[in-house]
């Protein structure tokens, strides 16, 4: 049970984040038709590569030998030129977490903005640019 549990917390956190689609809804042309795809979207490809990932994974090395912290470059390092497709997949990781800090930063600028729109925070947050229409003072704050 406790092997069941763990995994639905990383299942959980594994899509966290399809959901910053949604915030810079104002920002998009047709949001109507495109956030609905765009969401789905996200999720139906998060869903392959993840299932993707772990089929590869337990077909390199059996499941009970990935228990460390990184078990993607354990897996790999199991493979021919598995040190340096390790080293190229760590550094693809880090290039991830930039994406999601940019996305993340873009995300809470709007939430900013909309949550000062409804009176949760001052409504200074809520003031929009007269020439670009975007949450200035929220993206200044951000550091968007």
């Amino acid at each position: 049970i406790t092997g069941m549990l763990q995994a639905c917390i990383y299942i959980l956190h594994s899509y966290v984040g399809f959901d910053s689609v949604s915030t810079v809804a104002l920002e998009v042309k047709a949001s109507e038709r495109s956030l609905p795809i765009a969401i789905i979207g996200s999720t139906i490809i998060s869903l392959l590569l993840y299932v993707g990932i772990c089929t590869v994974m337990v077909g390199l090395v059996p499941y009970n030998l990935l228990d460390s912290d990184s078990p993607l470059a354990e897996a790999i390092k199991a493979t021919p030129y598995g040190l340096w497709l390790s080293i190229i997949m760590n550094l693809g990781a880090i290039a991830g977490l930039t994406t999601v800090i940019i996305t993340v930063m873009l995300s809470q600028t709007r939430i900013f903005y909309t949550m000062a729109d409804d009176g949760l925070l001052p409504k200074i947050f809520a003031r929009i640019h007269p020439r670009r229409a975007t949450p200035w003072l929220s993206i200044l704050i951000i550091g968007d």
